[in-house]
């Protein structure tokens, strides 16, 4: 048994919209579009750009609703002279002969019509065409068809966009994680559970790890890893407020600080990380564990007193607070 074809952006653009909502999945789907359209080859871009001027066209002619409505009228007139024309062709013996002569005349060889059963057929083939023509210009000027088809041009004209546009393949990346972080953004919204929250933190610390291009990853890119770490600072600080982690100093940012670095070590599992506190020279060194071994050690300013500190200093303290 054959399976149907699958239509795999239709399912992608149910899925995220059951997740995201109408305005985030479709941004989200537009962005992953323009990135494959930017990642095409010379040769498909250039037709590319012959269907963008196309479906440029289009759309400009829909603009003025009444301009579009008159023209869809005008077609619809000349599609019943010709339905009204082949009808009177095939029920007139005569003007069927006259026909089957003139079309033969302008055709080549391996073209010609045959016969007269051969030419009754063409033009009843060429009546229904007119006939389901007409029948989708009578559904296109219907209010929501209009709108459905004319939001539809500028989706296309928004994707294809980007093949006259002066972006390149990284420039459409960036643009297309940058949605990523917005749904990032919005499954955070609601979580309201410890393990949601650390599985927030696993997903970011892993995320932030992407490789963009040959040399950079999400995080070199600051105008992705500065959002990425905003949603960092609040899981962390949540996780902080649940007892998820403990806390290393009651100021909030500088807090962060301190369990930013162990987030971003090698260690995988949170359960196994500890954090050594120590003031060196009037600046906080802050050391990170796997178990016993020391894993990274960083140091920086002393932005805050030694009051602030909710741990000991010089003392291994787990991050996971159970």
């Amino acid at each position: 048994m054959l399976l149907g074809k699958v239509d795999y952006i239709y399912e992608f653009r149910k899925y995220i919209l059951e997740y995201y909502g109408k305005e985030l999945s479709r941004s989200l789907y537009i962005a992953l579009a323009r990135l494959i359209v930017a990642s095409s080859t010379e040769e498909d871009k250039e037709k590319l750009r012959l269907e963008y001027a196309r479906v440029q066209k289009a759309y400009d002619n829909m603009k003025d609703k009444t301009a579009y409505i008159f023209r869809v009228s005008e077609e619809k007139k000349r599609l019943a002279n010709e339905i009204e024309k082949k009808d009177f062709i095939m029920k007139d013996r005569n003007r069927l002969y006259k026909e089957f002569e003139e079309r033969n005349k302008s055709l080549p060889d391996d073209k010609k019509i045959f016969s007269i059963s051969d030419l009754t057929q063409r033009l009843q083939a060429e009546r229904e065409r007119c006939v389901k023509r007409i029948t989708e210009l009578n559904e296109l000027v219907k209010p929501a068809s209009y709108t459905g088809l004319k939001n539809e041009l500028a989706e296309k004209i928004q994707i294809m966009s980007i093949v006259v546009e002066n972006k390149s393949v990284r420039d459409a990346a960036i643009d297309y994680q940058n949605e990523v972080i917005k749904c990032f953004v919005k499954s955070i919204e609601n979580i309201s559970s410890k393990e949601e929250t650390i599985d927030v933190i696993y997903k970011m610390r892993y995320y932030r790890k992407l490789r963009m291009t040959e040399n950079e990853k999400i995080e070199d890119i600051p105008i992705l890893f500065n959002q990425v770490e905003k949603i960092l600072r609040f899981v962390v600080t949540k996780s902080c407020k649940d007892s998820i982690f403990n806390i290393f100093c009651n100021d909030v940012e500088f807090n962060y600080k301190i369990i930013a670095i162990a987030l971003n070590s090698m260690i995988s599992n949170y359960e196994d990380v500890d954090i050594e506190l120590n003031i060196v020279d009037g600046k906080l060194e802050v050391s990170i564990y796997d178990n016993e071994i020391l894993e990274k050690q960083e140091e920086f300013e002393l932005e805050v007193e030694i009051k602030d500190f909710a741990v000991k200093m010089r003392k291994h303290v787990p991050l996971c607070s159970f």
